[in-house]
């Protein structure tokens, strides 16, 4: 089992995955169940780009891709209430891949995220996986990956990357 690792201080996590800091760029688009946008500072700088699918559960499945080219996961659930700043335990396993076990942070108070910057097989995995089990204190969810691919290239091109 591999770890995510952790990230040196919470503050530049939550910083680093806050979608609120940016507002829209105005690039928004669709692609079967994923939604997504780029995202601009308040000076006009490209921040990321940002694509989430729309799951039957309460909870779902995120994706961003961010200026400097780190991957981004997300898991929203707007039921949840959780509170800023902590640490959730979390374990990823994409179709016959091996387990990555980590700390996601809690981004907003209904969202958890993390970076995949030390994790390019996950990225990888993500993109051409079928599906993805990820198991934390809200139980086992499992995530049909189905057109995730499409939405990365757009990453690509609105980001530059």
């Amino acid at each position: 089992m591999t770890a995510l690792r952790s990230i040196a201080t919470v503050a530049a996590v939550v910083a680093a995955l806050t979608l609120s800091i940016a507002a829209p760029a105005s690039a928004a688009f669709k692609s079967g169940i994923w939604q997504g946008d780029a995202y601009i500072s308040k000076e006009g700088q490209f921040q990321r780009c940002a694509i989430v699918g729309d799951y039957e559960s309460e909870t779902d499945l995120g994706f961003g891709l961010a200026a400097n080219g780190v991957y981004e996961v997300y898991l929203i659930n707007k039921t949840w209430t959780l509170e800023p700043g902590q640490a959730a335990k979390v374990t990823i396993k994409i179709d016959n891949q091996p387990e990555v076990s980590g700390a996601f942070q809690v981004v907003s108070k209904d969202t958890l995220g993390t970076l995949l910057n030390d994790h390019p097989e996950l990225v990888t995995a993500f993109k051409a996986g079928n599906v993805a089990t990820i198991t934390g204190f809200f139980g086992t969810l499992k995530f049909p990956l189905t057109g995730t691919a499409r939405p990365s290239a757009s990453w690509r091109t609105v980001s530059g990357r």
